[in-house]
């Protein structure tokens, strides 16, 4: 009987032993499952298409951040689209430079009764449009100037009688000029002289 219970109680002992060890076991199969990242394994392989698809936008921005930079004012001034709609405006020449010169024909001047205005008529030789006549009269620094827009005639371009009015003028002599201007031709004419009552 004692040898009988012995060995029932080393089989006991052992079977204890061995379901502690199989514990043992299994718990370090467990807690070596995790470390050994099993499925933290695939979440970097999703994660890595995940994250690259996060992570390519942001470096596409970044990249695309440089992309608008070109597009600054100083960029834009280096390429010639840039500067040409500014230079596009063309300079126009200052008065008088760059033109042919041409006479100026007085036909005609005095004082007018009936107009009460001291007048002076010209023609240029030639015919074009766009031209402009101006009567300038001066007398003791003091000086009076009127202005039209030549007509073109059948052979001249005519400035037809310029007329300034008696309300502008004091009595005396008056030295009288008339000037002749287009964009391609230019010329003053002769002095005259008109008493004003």
């Amino acid at each position: 009987m004692r040898r009988g219970t012995a060995a029932r109680w080393w089989v006991a002992a052992a079977v204890v032993v061995l379901v502690v060890a199989a514990a043992v076991l299994v718990r370090i199969a467990l807690t070596a499952g995790p470390p050994a990242t099993v499925d933290p394994a695939p979440t970097p392989r999703h994660s890595p298409s995940a994250g690259s698809s996060s992570p390519a936008p942001t470096v596409p921005t970044t990249s695309a951040a440089p992309a608008p930079t070109p597009t600054s004012d100083s960029d834009c001034s280096a390429q010639d689209p840039c500067e040409d709609p500014e230079p596009t405006v063309p300079a126009l020449p200052p008065r008088g430079e760059e033109r042919e010169p041409v006479d100026v024909v007085v036909t005609g001047s005095g004082w007018d009764d009936a107009e009460d205005g001291a007048w002076v008529s010209a023609y240029v030789p030639g015919v074009e449009e766009g031209g402009v006549c101006t009567l300038v009269l001066s007398r003791s620094g003091r000086q009076v100037e009127i202005e039209q827009d030549a007509l073109a005639d059948a052979s001249t371009t005519i400035c037809g009688s310029l007329l300034v009015p008696h309300s502008e003028l004091e009595a005396g002599t008056w030295s009288g000029r008339l000037a002749y201007a287009s964009p391609t031709r230019t010329g003053e004419s002769s002095d005259v002289v008109i008493e004003v009552p």
